[in-house]
């Protein structure tokens, strides 16, 4: 990796909180990255402060899908996840098929939906590190 640090952002899904993302920003940047984890636009600064107004995290985001000139983008979704349908997350994939960038989909098989935090998080962030690598990051 050269002397400048490739950024990574983070993004968490409903009803998660950025800080959710903690062990993941401290592990990529032992890695050599700077990993970014932003909560969404007029999310409280804490879990209890959305937990005290849960209708902050319901706001609707716009995303420009069709942006060729973003970083690449890989999505991950649990195959035993029944929170969020195999469907959804392949449709949120195709969105993104009018940008040049690239955009990939990483089914973790014998995951469920909160593979991010659950105790197996550190090998799906494994492999996340390796397509960064493969990526040229």
């Amino acid at each position: 990796m050269n002397g400048t640090r490739t950024p990574v952002l983070f993004i968490h899904g409903l009803w998660l909180h950025a800080s959710s993302w903690e062990p993941w920003v401290s592990l990529f940047a032992e890695e050599g990255y700077a990993p970014l984890a932003p909560g969404w636009p007029g999310v409280p600064e804490t879990v209890e402060e959305a937990r005290a107004n849960p209708e902050s995290i319901a706001n609707p985001a716009k995303v420009n899908t069709g942006n060729s000139e973003r970083g690449p983008l890989l999505l991950i979704m649990g195959g035993r996840d029944h929170t969020v349908p195999e469907a959804i997350t392949k449709a949120t994939l195709k969105q993104y098929r009018g940008s040049d960038a690239v955009t990939d989909l990483f089914e973790f098989r014998d995951r469920g939906h909160s593979l991010t935090i659950d105790s197996g998080w550190r090998a799906v962030a494994g492999e996340c590190l390796s397509w960064m690598a493969e990526q040229g990051f």
